[in-house]
């Protein structure tokens, strides 16, 4: 229920606050869903329009703060790690390219 918080009228970032304190407690021993609830939190708070700016802007630089737990989220490592290595063949493709091209 917390995730969809930040969609719902009359939320303030104090109210935001006490909700990511109560998280923090509940998955102490789980950073990984604490992360996903934050995300989730994240991604509605951008979605909403019942939440005057003002507002969203300090519930963001509040989220943030946990930013390092969604750094080490399973998830996203493994899409960087996938996203570096079509970067490199990219690169590297690129490179054959360039070459070949140099050569000519």
């Amino acid at each position: 229920m917390y995730p969809l918080l930040p969609a719902m009228r009359n939320v303030d970032h104090k109210l935001m606050q006490r909700v990511m304190d109560e998280l923090k407690k509940l998955y102490k021993d789980d950073e990984v869903t604490l992360a996903q609830q934050l995300v989730w939190m994240e991604l509605l708070l951008a979605r909403t329009d019942t939440v005057p700016v003002e507002e969203k802007e300090k519930i963001r630089r509040s989220i943030k703060m946990y930013d390092p737990l969604w750094e080490e989220h399973p998830k996203v490592r493994q899409i960087r790690a996938e996203s570096e290595a079509k970067g490199e063949a990219k690169g590297k493709a690129e490179g054959i390219v360039q070459g070949e091209l140099l050569t000519l």
